[in-house]
């Protein structure tokens, strides 16, 4: 169980506060039973004291009396339980509390709950009976204890049960974090658990709906912008001139990559997209980027060769093109310069280092200031490499030195081969 867990929490203080009231109870037990033990050293102590009077005076009514100052009461007719005593001692059916010797002479008998004190001397014998009445403090003791434990029980189990709906909220939080938003948390209570869940329940219907109306939205310009694209690459063919041809080409194509980069980002940000991991060699990889970009190969410079990874194609197709393109349009070369080493691959440009922190450059429509990356774009060419990189697995870093820019992928959960 997670060490900053409430319920583990919740479990420790329960159990520290039984533990507690535990042993208060077996102090009080033995704090009782040790007030017993002085109360009957007191008697002895009294006893003895009054036999000593009696046998300087004789006086066996002043005896009766100083005993029953005592509440001890002399027994006329001692023997049935002398009696008795002997034979459960012959019969080895007695225990330290049944027959006590306290000193030579005395012995504390206990038959039925009942003390007795037996005074057997050369010159006098007497068996005096204990007449206090004794509170039964320990059965008081075992009440309020079991009374403590039960309400501490319910307490405990009323504050885990208000505490379960932690779980059940952890869990829709963590499936809306993978991005699935069919959640229903909403709750009657109106504990703050409840209002929070219902809140967050509320939050999840409105990105729903926003989510939607995007969606929507997007659908629309795409479906808008193929039909002149369409048919503009019909009209193209009526054109004589080759050279006008080949360019007016080249925009349809490019304006068709843009639309599908669009379906792209749209899959990527709904979070409604599976990977098609297959092996794949990585110089494939970077020759799709550089025709989807209708670039020259001679403006990339790579060591790249049969290295193979488990990748979805398209998506990282769409990685290393924008890196290429980010790269050579933001370099002073114009050039870009790919490795493949230690399990990273790196694109690397000749230029100044980002004046913001690259976490920024990472979000969505961000835009740095001139001369710097997505400046001219949408600001979503870094997001979707971040994004396509983060559903891989893997993970996306930037860092500058002597005068270049170094954007890196690091292949974390499965190493490069060679076919």
């Amino acid at each position: 169980m997670n060490q900053e867990s409430i319920f583990l929490k919740l479990n420790i203080i329960f159990i520290l506060a039984i533990s507690f009231i535990t042993a208060l109870f077996i102090y009080f037990l033995v704090e009782l039973n040790a007030r017993y033990e002085y109360i009957d050293v007191i008697k002895t102590r009294e006893i003895s004291k009054a036999i000593n009077s009696f046998r300087k005076h004789r006086d066996f009514e002043r005896l009766r009396e100083v005993l029953s100052n005592q509440n001890l009461k002399i027994v006329n007719n001692p023997y049935p339980i002398l009696q008795y005593a002997r034979e459960a001692k012959i019969n080895l059916k007695i225990n330290d509390q049944f027959i006590q010797i306290v000193q030579k002479g005395l012995q504390i008998l206990t038959l039925n709950e009942v003390k007795y004190f037996y005074v057997n001397e050369i010159d006098f014998q007497i068996l005096l009976k204990d007449t206090s009445k004794k509170e039964n403090y320990i059965y008081y003791a075992i009440l309020i204890y079991l009374s403590i434990l039960a309400v501490l029980t319910l307490i405990y189990l009323a504050l885990k049960r208000s505490l379960l709906p932690l779980k059940r909220l952890a869990k829709e939080i963590k499936k809306f974090g993978e991005g699935d938003l069919d959640i229903n948390i909403i709750s009657d209570k109106r504990d703050e658990i409840s209002l929070v869940a219902n809140e967050f329940h509320n939050a999840v219907e409105k990105i729903k709906n926003l989510r939607g109306a995007r969606k929507l939205f997007l659908r629309n310009i795409m479906h808008e912008l193929k039909t002149p694209i369409t048919k503009g690459k019909i009209c193209i063919e009526l054109i004589c001139d080759s050279t006008n041809k080949t360019i007016l080409k080249n925009v349809f194509n490019r304006l068709e990559v843009l639309i599908n980069e669009m379906s792209e980002i749209e899959r990527l940000t709904s979070n409604n997209i599976q990977l098609n991991l297959k092996e794949h060699r990585l110089i494939d990889i970077v020759d799709n980027a550089m025709e989807l970009l209708f670039l020259d190969k001679s403006l990339v410079k790579h060591n790249l060769t049969n290295e193979v990874l488990q990748v979805d194609f398209k998506l990282f197709s769409l990685i290393c093109k924008n890196l290429i393109d980010n790269a050579i349009k933001y370099s002073n070369n114009k050039r870009v310069e790919i490795k493949n080493k230690n399990k990273n691959l790196t694109f690397i440009n000749q230029s100044e280092e980002l004046k913001e922190d690259f976490s920024k450059y990472i979000e969505p429509f961000f835009k740095g200031n001139l001369n710097e990356i997505n400046q001219k774009g949408f600001g979503l060419g870094l997001y979707i490499v971040n994004e396509i990189v983060k559903l891989h697995k893997f993970k996306f870093k930037y860092f500058h030195k002597d005068n270049k820019n170094y954007f890196v992928i690091e292949f974390i959960n499965q190493p490069l081969t060679f076919h």
